[in-house]
């Protein structure tokens, strides 16, 4: 059995694909940080998330790949995310429930805010199956 149709009419995913925002509240923490998110578009849902360093050992140039686990109501999905100082991307590795089986990619802006300790991220980019 094929997940899309059923998604499609539990309209959990408003398309076969689409563009998702979402926005991370979170405290930094060592080696990663923590906090809440929310995602609209083509995916509605609220969870937590916990993000570690991946490859934070270099150092040259503040490039780092970060692993985030996002704990949401319809499921759980893991990115990597790219630091880089001109750009930080991320991507879809897997996902569980409604996220199983997804594809996306993206980009992110984040501002750190409360003397550097607490952040404010928006990812965009777009998923399918």
């Amino acid at each position: 059995m094929r997940l899309l149709p059923l998604l499609l009419a539990a309209g959990a995913l408003t398309t076969a694909g689409g563009k998702v925002t979402f926005i991370e509240h979170g405290v930094l923490t060592h080696p990663g940080d923590k906090g809440t998110w929310t995602m609209t578009g083509a995916i509605a849902d609220r969870g937590s998330y916990r993000r570690i360093c991946v490859d934070c050992s270099s150092g040259a140039g503040n490039n780092v790949d970060l692993r985030a686990t996002y704990r949401g109501r319809r499921g759980t999905f893991v990115l990597l995310f790219h630091v880089r100082p001109a750009k930080t991307t991320w991507s879809l590795l897997s996902g569980t429930r409604l996220y199983a089986g997804l594809h996306g990619k993206g980009t992110c802006v984040s501002k750190i805010v409360v003397n550097e300790v607490s952040l404010r991220s928006t990812c965009v980019g777009t998923v399918a199956h």
